[in-house]
C-alpha cells in the first residue's frame, strides 16, 4: 500500500467527514426541536415505528441489491445496470408495503403498541427507502462523495424544515415526523437521480456473476434482518415508550458525534478495496487503519460525552436527563460496531460464508442473551444485548482474518495517533494555503 494511496484515502475521508458539518448541525437541531416538542414517550414511539417497518426490508433481501450496486458500480459505472437492479427492488418493496398495511393491526397487537394510522403512514417508507439506498450506493461506487453530501445536506435541511412546520407550528404531532421523512427522502431521490445521469465508460457485468454474488449474501442479510427485528420485538415488548425515547435520543446524539466517522470511513473504504480484491494484505492494512482511527475517535469523544452528559441533557433536553445513565454503555456499543470494516473486506474477498456465519453468531447471541437481559434489566439489558452480539461477531471476524493471512490490527499505538494527527494537520494546512 503506497504512501500516495494512503494519502488519497485519508484525504477523501477527511473531505467527506469534514464536509458533513451541515448534516451534523441540522441533525442536532432536528433532535433538539422534535424530541423536546414530542417528549420521550411520543418521540420513542414514532422512531420505533420507523425503525420497525424499515427494518423489515432486509427480511425480503433488499440489502443484497444495495450491496450488489455498491460493489459492482466501480466496475460497471452504468445507469443501465442500476435500473436492472431497481426493478426487482421495487416489486419486493411494494409487496411488503401491502402486507404491512393489511396486517398492521395484527403486528401492533403482537408487539404491544398502539397507533394504527401512524404505523400505516410509516409503512410508506418501505417503498422510498430502496430508491434512497440504491441511488446513494450507486454514487458511492462512482466515488461521487461530494454529490452524495450535497444530496444528504438537502435532505436533512428539508427534513428539518418540514418537521418544524408540521410538529411545532401546526401541531400535527408524531405523524409530522413521518411526513417530513417521506418528503425529504423523496427530495434526496430526485436529486440523486439527476446526479446519476452522468455517463461513464465501464466494464460489462455478467448478470450470472451478479446473481451468484447476491446468492452468497442472502444468508447474511437474512441473519442480519432476523437479528434486528428480534431486538426490536424485545424492545417493544419489554421496554416502555418513555425508555425507548431515551434510547433513541442517545442513539441520535452518539450517531452524530461518533457514527458519522465510521460511516465516512466505510464509504471511502468500499471503492478502494473493491479495486484491490486480490491484494489481501493491502486490504487488511486499509481496514486496520480505519478501525484504529475509529477506536481512538470513539473512546475520546465517548468519554467527553459521558463527562458532559448530564449537563448537556439538562440544558438542551430537560425531559431526557435520565438518558445520561446509558451513555457509558453506548461507548462500548459503538466500539463493538467497528467490525463494519471487516464485513466490507470479506465481501471483497467474496467470502460471504464467513460473513453469514458471523451474523448467525450475532443472531444466536441476541436470541439467548436478549430474552434474559431485556426483561430483567430493561433498556440497559437491550443495549448490553446489542453490544454482546456485535462483539461476538467481531471476535469471529478477527479470528477468520488471521486464518486467511490478512490479519487486522485493532489496538491503536502511539505511532498511529501521531500518524493520524500529522495527516490531518497536513490536510488542514493545505486547505488554508
Amino acid at each position: 500500500m503506497s504512501g500516495k494511496t494512503i494519502g488519497e484515502f485519508i484525504k477523501n475521508f477527511f473531505y467527506l467527514y469534514g464536509s458533513k458539518i451541515v448534516l451534523t448541525l441540522s441533525g442536532i437541531v432536528f433532535v433538539y426541536l422534535i424530541a423536546n416538542a414530542l417528549g420521550p414517550s411520543d418521540y420513542g414511539l414514532v422512531l420505533y415505528f420507523i425503525a420497525f417497518v424499515t427494518g423489515l426490508l432486509p427480511l425480503i433481501g433488499l440489502p443484497v441489491f444495495f450491496d450488489i450496486i455498491e460493489f459492482y458500480t466501480p466496475k460497471a459505472k452504468s445507469k443501465k445496470f442500476l435500473n436492472q437492479i431497481l426493478k426487482y427492488e421495487m416489486i419486493l418493496a411494494i409487496l411488503l408495503f401491502v402486507v404491512l398495511f393489511v396486517f398492521a393491526e395484527n403486528i401492533l397487537t403482537f408487539i404491544g403498541k398502539e397507533g394504527l394510522d401512524l404505523f400505516r403512514t410509516a409503512a410508506v417508507l418501505v417503498i422510498l427507502t430502496p430508491l434512497y439506498q440504491s441511488y446513494r450506493a450507486f454514487l458511492s461506487g462512482l466515488k461521487k462523495f461530494g454529490k452524495i453530501l450535497k444530496a444528504l445536506s438537502f435532505e436533512n435541511i428539508l427534513n428539518l424544515g418540514i418537521a418544524y412546520l408540521l410538529v411545532i407550528q401546526f401541531q400535527v404531532g408524531m405523524a409530522g415526523v413521518i411526513y417530513a421523512n417521506i418528503f425529504s427522502i423523496t427530495g434526496f431521490i430526485l436529486l440523486t437521480f439527476f446526479y446519476s445521469k452522468e455517463k461513464q465508460k465501464g466494464q460489462k457485468i455478467s448478470m450470472e456473476q451478479v446473481k451468484k454474488f447476491g446468492s452468497w449474501l442472502i444468508p447474511t442479510n437474512l441473519f442480519k434482518a432476523l437479528n434486528r427485528q428480534l431486538r426490536l420485538v424485545y424492545l417493544g415488548m419489554f421496554v416502555g415508550n418513555f425508555a425507548i425515547g431515551l434510547y433513541y435520543l442517545t442513539e441520535k446524539l452518539f450517531t452524530h458525534a461518533i457514527g458519522g466517522t465510521r460511516e465516512s470511513l466505510s464509504n471511502v473504504l468500499i471503492p478502494y478495496i473493491s479495486e484491490r480484491d486480490t491484494e489481501k494484505q493491502s486490504m487488511a492494512n486499509f481496514v486496520s487503519l480505519s478501525i484504529k482511527f475509529s477506536t481512538i475517535y470513539t473512546i475520546g469523544v465517548g468519554i467527553f460525552l459521558v463527562i458532559i452528559g448530564h449537563t448537556l441533557l439538562t440544558v438542551l433536553f430537560p425531559q431526557f436527563t435520565d438518558a445520561a445513565s446509558i451513555f457509558p454503555l453506548f461507548i462500548l456499543f459503538h466500539l463493538s460496531k467497528l467490525d463494519t470494516f471487516m464485513t466490507t473486506m470479506f465481501k471483497s474477498f467474496k467470502m460471504t460464508d464467513v460473513i453469514s456465519k458471523g451474523f448467525g453468531i450475532t443472531l444466536g447471541t441476541t436470541a439467548f442473551t436478549g430474552i434474559i437481559l431485556v426483561p430483567m434489566l430493561g433498556l440497559n439489558g437491550y443495549i448490553i444485548t446489542q453490544t454482546l452480539a456485535a462483539s461476538a461477531r467481531f471476535a469471529f471476524f478477527l479470528h477468520k482474518a488471521n486464518k486467511i493471512d490478512a490479519p487486522v490490527q485493532i489496538i491503536p499505538r502511539l505511532k498511529d495517533i501521531i500518524f493520524f494527527y500529522d495527516n490531518a494537520k497536513k490536510l488542514v494546512i493545505r486547505k488554508i494555503k
